[in-house]
């Protein structure tokens, strides 16, 4: 465009530039090389002020004349074009003269956006007829400039675009960065890469509060340099942001605080404190501060915490389309910090459960060993008292009191044996189990309860060893428990199965099948819970600690198995046991 203008309209010098902040940016110069390097220069935009007051306006172009420009002593990088075009060229006869152009004569258009802020210059000097161009000469440099003027309109909106996609882009990261059971301290560590490399920072600062109570302490501060090292912040400075957070969050306007005042170019919000903002000016001058951007995080309604991101001196500043998008950050990472702080919650509320589980455990097995010892003693003392010669009546006594007692050591046992199993640091000793022998044993050991109440018991299983991992006495146990439940809360006449399948994938099916009471569909999820009975009265009429089925689950949890129970009122029930086979 600058070639065009110099050759098609007549000038030795074309000159565009580009507002970039605060300074003019010279983007395509055309004219005599010794000039290119001096005209190149970046100037502040206020040295055009003069012209704008000064110059006579030719539509977009002011005109300033030499006399003008002497007076008005111009800063910045301006050129004189002495000999240009040499002697002013004759006009024909009766043709209107143009004055001649004095090489102090200045010719700069304002290119300006939509909402009449300026975003560019367009110059030209040294005519090659050595005149002010006429109306024609004006009416084509006008449309020049009118390109020139969309050209860095289309460009700056392109600019703007890029940006808005490149700080998307950095908002998803930062989001993707947070673990997902990151904790508030890993939360903070892993935003500052993506905020450093998306906002062209030279540090940030999270600080996040008590959506509960903002007056509060700060939960947690992390103030990091460009290279990630970890900066101090003074509880002052913690106070005083703290105190602020909440406002930036309801009106949700980011805001730019320069350490100088003269660099301010940015609006602060009249509702900012003069005394904060020299407060806050003089802390980043002490650090060596250019600038930074204070965004608060939340969440809804609730305030959650405050980010500062902080430039160097000589940084550039920062645009609409940054602040924009450093408020929406704010949000994403405001809902991130929900999060984060729910997890904490919760890990928190599981220690203290976990702590709490932990403490009633070591209780009941420390009463159940204080329990033992009396126990076996009454045991003891009740078999002697049967070797006496005691009247009938006693013998009845006796025999009470001796069921009753060995049903209390089996309560014991049974919570002592569950205790032991549900221990986060009980070890288990693995070693290859046949269940084909603990089911036949279980089948030996209770065949006699079963013809007692009339129930049929059968046993299907392989004719050769079926071997899993494991630890004898609690598989032992689990095969145990499940086939005296069956036959308990079988009635007479009914039947038990007992199936044990061959390894089949990798895993071994125990099935214990009844058609006894059966279970209510609404106590079939907290069978597996410790005491736990239900609510039927016919199978409470029958004896109990409700601890069985609860054992049966925790060993299978430690073999890394699992227990599933199918059952009907009246139908009888069906508990299917899982678990891994010995590798071959």
């Amino acid at each position: 465009m600058t070639e065009s203008v110099a050759e098609l309209i007549g000038f030795e010098v074309a000159c565009l530039s580009v507002v970039r902040g605060d300074q003019l940016i010279t983007i395509a110069y055309t004219g005599p090389e010794e000039l290119r390097e001096h005209l190149s220069q970046p100037d502040p935009v206020e040295v055009l002020d003069p012209v704008w007051a000064l110059g006579e306006r030719w539509g977009r172009f002011y005109y300033l004349s030499a006399e003008q420009y002497r007076s008005a002593d111009l800063e910045g990088h301006w050129a004189i074009i002495e000999d240009a075009g040499g002697a002013p060229v004759p006009v024909e006869d009766g043709a209107p003269a143009q004055p001649a152009w004095d090489p102090h004569d200045a010719l700069v258009a304002a290119l300006r956006d939509d909402a009449g802020e300026l975003i560019g210059v367009f110059s030209v000097d040294g005519p090659l007829d050595g005149r002010l161009p006429g109306p024609t000469q004006r009416r084509i440099l006008e449309r020049y400039a009118a390109q020139a003027e969309r050209a860095i309109i289309v460009e700056n909106e392109r600019e703007a675009l890029r940006q808005r996609v490149a700080l998307a882009d950095a908002a998803r990261r930062l989001v993707r960065a947070v673990p997902a059971r990151a904790d508030r301290e890993r939360f903070l560590a892993a935003v500052h890469p993506a905020l450093i490399a998306g906002f062209k920072g030279s540090g940030t600062w999270v600080l996040t509060l008590d959506p509960n109570d903002p007056s509060a302490p700060a939960r947690d501060s992390l103030a990091r340099s460009f290279d990630g090292l970890p900066r101090q912040v003074s509880d002052e400075v913690s106070a005083r942001l703290r105190a602020v957070a909440p406002r930036i969050w309801m009106e949700q306007a980011p805001i730019v605080l320069a350490a100088h005042e003269k660099d301010q170019h940015a609006a602060l919000p009249g509702w900012l404190d003069a005394e904060l903002a020299t407060f806050l000016r003089d802390e980043q001058r002490e650090r060596g501060i250019g600038s930074s951007l204070l965004v608060a995080l939340g969440s809804g309604r609730d305030c959650l915490g405050v980010l500062v991101i902080s430039r160097p001196v000589g940084g550039p500043e920062w645009s609409t389309v940054e602040t924009d998008a450093a408020a929406a950050i704010g949000q994403d990472l405001g809902a991130a910090l929900e999060t984060v702080c729910a997890l904490e919650r919760e890990r928190e509320a599981n220690q203290r459960l976990q702590a709490v589980d932990t403490y009633r455990t070591r209780l009941v097995s420390t009463l159940c060993h204080e329990l033992r010892t009396p126990l076996t003693a009454v045991v003891g003392n009740l078999e002697l008292l049967h070797d006496l010669d005691l009247p009938d009546e006693a013998d009845l006594f006796l025999a009470g009191m001796s069921r009753g007692s060995v049903r209390m050591r089996r309560v014991v046992d049974d919570l002592l044996t569950l205790t032991a199993l549900r221990e986060p640091q009980a070890p288990i000793e693995m070693a290859p189990v046949d269940l084909v022998a603990l089911v036949r044993a279980a089948g030996d050991l209770l065949a006699e309860p079963a013809a007692r109440g009339e129930v049929t018991l059968s046993l299907d299983v392989p004719p050769v060893p079926v071997v899993v991992p494991g630890a004898t006495a609690e598989l032992e146990q689990l095969v145990t428990n499940l086939v005296s439940n069956a036959v308990k809360y079988t009635d007479p006449g009914g039947s038990v199965r007992v199936a044990l399948s061959a390894p089949e994938r990798g895993t071994v099916r125990l099935v214990v099948t009844d058609d006894g009471l059966g279970i209510a569909p609404e106590e079939q999820e907290r069978l597996f819970e410790a005491f736990y009975r239900g609510g039927n009265p016919t199978a409470l009429r029958r004896p109990g600690s409700g601890l069985g089925l609860a054992i049966v689950a925790s060993v299978a949890e430690r073999h890394g198995g699992t227990v599933t129970l199918d059952s009907a009122l009246g139908r009888g029930t069906t508990v299917t046991t899982v678990l891994p086979a010995c590798e071959r």
